[in-house]
């Protein structure tokens, strides 16, 4: 479990996930003009008591803008796991960034997949 502080202010949103009492990962976006989106499943994964569980999450954006090629947002590390992780992954530019200010979400218990 951490903080995930979260702000809008002057037309900038932005999340961060702190470690130590610092930002280790934030990501800063523009506000975006929403809309409706489409209801989408995106899976995570998990561990639990040794098993692979995969996290079938839906996702119903209410209201949701995208930017695509990186336009209009921001990623920054800091110090801490998660960002050493992300530095190891070596990520390039990102793609595509969604500003989803209001969604429904269903999420379930997991299945074991190993």
């Amino acid at each position: 479990m951490t903080e995930l502080p979260y702000q809008v202010q002057g037309g900038q949103a932005t999340c961060e996930i702190i470690h130590e009492g610092a930002a280790e990962v934030r990501l800063t976006g523009r506000v975006l003009p929403t809309r409706p989106g489409r209801l989408t499943t995106n899976h995570g994964m998990s561990f639990m008591e040794g098993s692979v569980l995969d996290v079938p999450v839906r996702v119903n954006p209410l209201a949701q803008g995208t930017s695509f090629l990186g336009k209009g947002c921001r990623l920054e590390l800091g110090d801490g796991p998660i960002a050493e992780v992300l530095r190891a992954l070596k990520i390039g530019r990102l793609v595509r960034y969604d500003y989803v200010p209001k969604a429904q979400l269903i999420l379930p218990a997991g299945r074991r997949v190993a």
